[in-house]
């Protein structure tokens, strides 16, 4: 097993508008790669009590869920992840402990570039302006617009 630091945590949701990211404040928490060949991860969060309600909720349904984390430092890729809360734990100074279970996914595919790129290049783009635009959108693919 390996551990890490969990720095940020977003968390999807579908509604009539399409899909959004849900940014979780976070106190601190930690991401374990359990090494077991099956890719499995476990996810351990502590964040304010105001979250309760939904934390336990997602519990109770043991559906799995899209997240969206960023391990070890601030400046490093965005993970996604499909998982489930596994518990959820009230703890001192309004904090609650969720703790999630499930498996890496693919990040980014290949597919997202070769249609960024091949937008950019119908465009017209070329040289400088196109590294620059492929760059920016690769980025926007790559980390979630966290809303509410």
């Amino acid at each position: 097993m390996k551990t890490f630091k969990l720095v940020s945590m977003k968390i999807a949701r579908t509604d009539e508008n399409g899909r959004h990211y849900d940014e979780i404040p976070l106190q601190d928490g930690l991401v374990i790669n359990k090494k077991d060949g099956e890719n499995d991860w476990l996810l351990e969060s502590l964040v304010s009590s105001e979250h309760t309600d939904r934390f336990k909720e997602l519990l109770e349904e043991k559906n799995e869920q899209v997240l969206v984390v960023t391990i070890s430092k601030r400046t490093n890729t965005p993970a996604k992840l499909k998982a489930s809360v596994r518990n959820v734990v009230e703890l001192e100074n309004n904090l609650i402990s969720v703790l999630f279970s499930g498996k890496m996914t693919a990040n980014r595919p290949f597919g997202d570039a070769e249609k960024i790129l091949t937008e950019l290049l119908d465009e017209g783009l070329d040289g400088e302006d196109l590294l620059q635009a492929f760059s920016s959108k690769l980025h926007k693919v790559q980390e979630p617009v966290s809303s509410k």
